[in-house]
């Protein structure tokens, strides 16, 4: 994942584009997608023709649409709003034995595999005529706002399951969370150059943040 941030660093501060440094926005017509480690508050992936596979981490804000082609989420821990999409493909969920949310899964012609016990809709949705629609959470009851995930495809099956292990992004002490990784001034005297900051996110010693704060002080 570094050297995609450091790409997008690059591209960020020379004017191509428009992204954030906590945000991944990938869109193509054809090829497959492929992130691990993640550390994002949103993502989102739109893709024609082309599998998407997303690897441990935590996502926030998650929206994805294939046209064709599988969506597989692993160990990744959801703390928004997640909206996965295929028209024809399957989707597959591991979430962390951690996980806390809603489900709301569709699929039109396709089965639903769930060892989390869900409640079948028998009166369903516009999304799900001639199809199945379940629904369900998942995780410690909660009195606030939950994550909701919305999984649906055309023709293709879901699968969801939770994993025997928790995610490691909620035992992460405050020093490891963005923005206080290394004071201002002691990063500013070691990081002194673009490429020095970029070398030392793709080696992981400072967070995405940290290294868009840098990165912005050094512009002359």
């Amino acid at each position: 994942m570094g050297g995609e941030f450091g790409e997008k660093f690059l591209r960020r501060f020379f004017g191509h584009t428009a992204e954030t440094a906590t945000g991944i926005n990938i869109q193509t017509g054809k090829g497959n997608v492929n992130l691990e480690e993640i550390n994002a508050k949103s993502c989102i992936i739109r893709t024609a023709r082309g599998d998407a596979r997303l690897k441990q981490g935590y996502i926030g804000t998650f929206d994805t649409k294939i046209i064709a082609g599988d969506i597989e989420c692993e160990s990744c821990l959801p703390t928004g709003n997640w909206n996965l999409r295929a028209n024809r493909g399957d989707i597959k969920l591991s979430l962390p034995a951690n996980t806390t949310a809603r489900l709301d899964l569709t699929t039109r012609h396709g089965d639903i595999h769930s060892k989390t016990p869900l409640v079948r809709v028998t009166r369903q949705g516009p999304e799900s005529w001639h199809g199945n629609r379940m629904v369900g959470s998942i995780g410690a009851k909660s009195e606030g706002a939950v994550p909701e995930i919305h999984v649906s495809t055309l023709s293709g099956d879901i699968e969801i399951k939770t994993q025997s292990t928790t995610s490691s992004y909620n035992e992460r002490s405050e020093a490891e969370k963005p923005s206080s990784v290394l004071p201002v001034t002691k990063s500013a005297d070691v990081y002194d150059t673009p490429l020095a900051v970029l070398t030392a996110l793709s080696a992981g010693k400072i967070s995405v943040d940290e290294a868009e704060r840098l990165l912005r002080e050094l512009k002359p």
